[in-house]
């Protein structure tokens, strides 16, 4: 690690206000100067990958016109600063809600086609996991509803690992047999993206097609409408208060009558709940569009 990249001048107080400055500005995300090593760490592998020697050059280069009009280094470093970790059935009473209260009362009230967007997918277990869920219904009670599930990530790279559809050992430790058999193929891990896996499942195609992935920012891009259920979970922890106020607005319109959301556990509505009825079900919390 070249020793002048990390010298005390270089990573000022000064420059690192203007670094979160412009994520928060473009990603959203509220970086704080208790982050201020781990996020220059992270900007770090970029000025490595670029030949760049400072972290005042390479914040130039972000600035720079051309950069800014390609956009293609802002994802990169997105990509590093973004949190991508995630598994199976990660806060599975949310599936059960959805099995058990949501699709039941949607396609009680004449849904036959139902939209769900999966807004912060990482690489692609929650909305895997929703399809499950969805395929399981259907079968489980005979139904002919349709659906599509749109998944989207800030991250072009989670998305290219959610298409491919692989996963590891540890991601997949709380899947249960059943899930496991019935909607997974077992491949070798020498000839996925985890070589060094003990075990890797690859999810099946009749699961993958009811799932579109996208590139979309929370931030500055369009909100999808005519949208029957939004999961976004443990997204909204990285955004103050205002941002969240703002996002949580454009869900509502998002969202048809009846529509509903789907929140991390420890993530609430705050001021804006009272835009939406607040549904408890066991220890759960989840929110509904006024009919």
């Amino acid at each position: 690690m070249p020793e002048q990249i990390f010298h005390e001048q270089t990573w000022s107080d000064e420059l690192f206000i203007k670094f979160a400055h412009f994520i928060k500005a473009n990603c959203g995300i509220n970086i704080n100067l208790t982050k201020k090593d781990i996020i220059f760490g992270k900007i770090h592998k970029r000025m490595v990958a670029l030949k760049i020697k400072s972290a005042k050059s390479y914040w130039e280069y972000l600035q720079n016109e051309q950069t800014i009009n390609d956009y293609q280094e802002i994802w990169n470093l997105f990509d590093l600063i973004t949190t991508k970790e995630t598994f199976f059935q990660r806060y599975p009473e949310h599936f059960e809600i959805l099995q058990t209260r949501v699709l039941p009362e949607l396609i009680e009230n004449e849904k036959k086609n139902i939209t769900i967007w999966s807004s912060g997918c990482s690489t692609g277990e929650e909305p895997y996991d929703i399809a499950m869920s969805l395929l399981e219904y259907i079968n489980e009670n005979k139904s002919y509803v349709t659906g599509s599930i749109i998944a989207t990530d800030i991250s072009d790279k989670v998305l290219e690992n959610a298409k491919i559809g692989q996963y590891p050992d540890r991601r997949i430790a709380k899947l249960s047999d059943k899930k496991s058999k019935k909607f997974f193929t077992e491949t070798s891990p020498e000839k996925s993206p985890y070589p060094f896996a003990k075990r890797v499942l690859e999810i099946n195609p009749d699961v993958k097609k009811w799932v579109t992935f996208s590139r979309h920012n929370l931030i500055q891009d369009e909100f999808y409408q005519g949208i029957d259920i939004i999961f976004c979970r443990n997204v909204f922890i990285y955004f103050d208060m205002e941002t969240q106020k703002q996002i949580f607005y454009k869900f509502f319109n998002s969202l048809n009558k009846g529509g509903y959301l789907f929140l991390g556990p420890m993530e609430s509505l705050h001021v804006t709940e009272t835009i939406f009825n607040a549904i408890k079900i066991n220890n759960c919390t989840i929110y509904q569009k006024p009919l």
